[in-house]
């Protein structure tokens, strides 16, 4: 058996081209099924990462995560007290005002064009 830490270390070697389209899902966010009227979806390749949070009662989705890995980003200079990763249009961790979960229909049209070009059935109306 590997160690968990090694794992990451031996599919970057066996796919270099990282040309994958990963897609995951979540339903309920935390111990005991907490948030059980939630779900999310992320979907990750080597272009963006996005994550979709829904609320299956009434069926609202908003985006709290899309970072393109096409844009160089900086670090935050406010010293962040959770483990940083790259922070892009919006993030998940919400450590910075203007990445507040926003409607899907709310995205650039770049970035909705860009989202298309792998996941086209994701974002219709």
């Amino acid at each position: 058996m590997i160690c968990m830490t090694d794992w990451p270390l031996y599919w970057i070697e066996h796919y270099k081209s990282n040309n994958f389209n990963y897609r995951f899902e979540e339903k309920g966010s935390g111990t005991g099924g907490s948030d059980a009227d939630k779900e999310i979806r992320w979907f990750m390749n080597n272009k963006f990462r996005l994550a979709l949070l829904i609320n299956l009662n009434s069926g609202d989705e908003s985006v709290i995560d899309f970072t393109r890995y096409d844009i160089s980003y900086k670090e935050p200079e406010s010293g962040s007290t959770r483990n940083w990763s790259v922070l892009g249009e919006i993030n998940q961790k919400q450590t910075r005002p203007q990445v507040k979960p926003v409607p899907k229909d709310k995205l650039s049209n770049e970035s909705i064009t860009l989202i298309r070009e792998f996941y086209p059935w994701l974002l219709t109306k």
